[in-house]
C-alpha cells in the first residue's frame, strides 16, 4: 500500500475550501535529503536528523517508492531487492513531497491565523532519505539541502551483507552475488549521477562515527537552511 499523507497533514479532509487562507503568511518548508553509499548508515542518521531537528514526519524513505513486480520490466523484473532507477516510481515520490509541502503549509497558514505572533516562527523540516534519492533531478529540485554521506567500501559492503543473511528466507542471494551486485550498482554505477545532479551538496565523512556524523549533519543543514532565509 502506498504512503497517502501522514496522521494529521491531511490538507482537505472534509472537501471544505475554508481551510485556504492564501493571505496569511508561513515561514515555508524545507526538506532535507540524504543519499550516499548503501550501508553507510542513513537511516539511522535520518532518524536522528528528524528527532534533533522536531521535523513533522518520520523520515520519508525512498524504498517506499519501489515499483511493485508487476510493474518491473527487464533486467529489474523479478529481483528481490531491486537497486536500480528502474525499479523506482520517481513520480510518485515527487507527487507525494508536493502533496506533503502543499499540506504543511495550508497548516501553518491556519496556525497563523489563529495564533498571530510577531515572531516569524522557525520553518517545518522534512528529511527524506535513501539511496537513488538523488538520482532524479525533479527529486533533488524538490529538496532544499542535500547531504551526501561517504563511507568506506569494505565497511558498506559488510554491511549489506549482514542485512541480506538476516534477510534470511527473504533472499537466495549468497555472499559472492552480494558483492557483485554491491560493486556493480551500489557502490559504481549509480553514485556519480547522484552526485552530479547536486553539485553543491555536502559531503559527510561517516568515519568519524554516530555521533559526530549527526553533529556535522545538523550543523551542515543549520547553515544550508541560513541561506535559504
Amino acid at each position: 500500500m502506498r504512503p497517502g499523507y501522514p496522521p494529521g497533514l491531511d490538507p482537505n479532509p472534509t472537501g471544505s475550501k475554508e481551510h485556504w487562507i492564501p493571505t496569511v503568511q508561513a515561514p515555508g518548508v524545507v526538506m532535507v535529503g540524504l543519499s550516499g553509499h548503501r550501508g553507510v548508515g542513513k537511516s539511522t542518521l535520518a532518524r536522528g536528523l528528524a528527532t534533533e531537528l522536531d521535523a513533522v514526519t518520520c523520515p520519508i524513505q525512498v524504498k517506499w517508492f519501489r515499483k511493485k513486480p508487476d510493474q518491473m520490466t527487464g533486467k529489474q523484473a523479478g529481483c528481490v531487492n531491486p537497486e536500480m532507477p528502474e525499479s523506482i516510481d520517481f513520480d510518485e515520490l515527487c507527487d507525494y513531497l508536493d502533496r506533503i509541502k502543499e499540506a504543511l503549509l495550508i497548516r501553518q497558514k491556519n496556525t497563523a491565523l489563529e495564533k498571530p505572533s510577531q515572531r516569524r516562527p522557525a520553518p517545518v523540516i522534512v528529511v527524506v532519505e535513501g539511496f537513488l534519492l538523488f538520482y532524479n533531478k525533479k527529486v533533488c529540485e524538490r529538496l532544499h539541502v542535500h547531504l551526501w554521506v561517504n563511507g568506506d567500501r569494505k565497511t558498506c559492503l559488510d554491511r549489506q551483507v549482514m542485512k541480506n543473511i538476516l534477510a534470511g528466507a527473504e533472499t537466495d542471494l549468497d555472499v559472492a552475488s552480494i558483492e557483485s551486485i554491491f560493486s556493480e550498482t551500489a557502490w559504481q554505477l549509480y553514485c556519480n549521477p547522484q552526485r552530479e545532479n547536486v553539485p553543491g551538496a555536502v559531503v559527510l565523512d561517516a568515519a568519524v562515527g554516530e555521533g559526530e556524523l549527526l553533529d556535522a549533519a545538523l550543523r551542515s543543514t543549520a547553515t544550508e537552511i541560513l541561506k535559504l532565509t
